[in-house]
């Protein structure tokens, strides 16, 4: 059925016009788009999204209005996401926490389980990489760099995850922790791993810098403490004279 082209009535003309004002609508919060309070039940809040839904669902859009269609699936996101974040009682005490702190738009709290999910995947990428399932630890730690780039954290286990899978260079995740670096100079996972691969490209200079700057930052690391005495070690001792000579002399 082709939608018409004549002029709307006067309920659908009211309908586009609040399509357009709930698709556009910025700072709500989530309870204000299911249209409850904060005191409203999970139950409440389930059942209030189902009555939503008979109206606002995408499928639901008059044919009249298929123009809208874009807007009205933006509109019913917004519902879902509520529902989601309300009827998941962690999540939603963490939403009114915002609300009583004077934030907790929509948009913040997009943010805000952005962010929580972003830590629970880089959780769940050190526990896989402690078993040595690198190819799901790889997965979570990607999630957790796109989820939250301003974690250098993040970025340092991501870079160290890809390194355990077989590789000819190192170039980009060495770059990777450069750029984590950069945004926290400080950062023990960073220095700490970058040195492990400097150390795999021959570049043991490289290496011992940013295993004493490693130190510097924290004294008690004991691993980048065993590091600089091998690398020390094996700057002060001789060369083996692989000569004639050299093999006579020995005897």
């Amino acid at each position: 059925m082709r939608p018409s082209t004549g002029p709307l009535s006067p309920e659908l003309e009211a309908l586009k016009q609040e399509i357009k004002t709930r698709a556009h609508a910025e700072g709500k919060s989530y309870y204000d788009i299911l249209e409850v309070t904060p005191d409203t039940p999970a139950s409440g809040i389930q059942a209030q999204f189902f009555k939503l839904a008979k109206v606002w669902h995408p499928d639901r859009l008059p044919p009249e209005l298929a123009s809208l269609r874009e807007l009205s699936t933006k509109v019913f996101a917004r519902m879902s996401e509520a529902h989601q974040l309300l009827t998941d009682n962690q999540r939603r005490q963490e939403y009114d926490a915002l609300l009583e702190q004077g934030s907790g738009s929509a948009d913040e709290q997009e943010m805000v389980v952005a962010i929580v999910q972003a830590a629970a995947a880089f959780q769940r990428a050190e526990v896989l990489l402690k078993k040595k399932d690198f190819a799901a630890a790889e997965v979570e730690a990607l999630a957790a760099m796109k989820g939250d780039p301003e974690q250098a954290d993040y970025k340092a286990l991501y870079a160290w995850v890809c390194a355990q899978s077989p590789r000819s260079q190192y170039d980009d995740l060495i770059a990777l922790l450069g750029q984590a670096l950069a945004q926290q100079p400080t950062n023990q996972r960073s220095l700490w791993y970058r040195g492990q691969l400097y150390k795999r490209t021959g570049n043991e200079r490289r290496a011992a810098k940013d295993f004493r700057t490693l130190l510097e930052i924290n004294p008690k690391h004991l691993d980048a403490q065993r590091e600089v005495r091998l690398l020390d070690m094996r700057k002060t001792q001789p060369k083996e004279d692989k000569g004639i000579l050299g093999k006579w002399f020995k005897r």
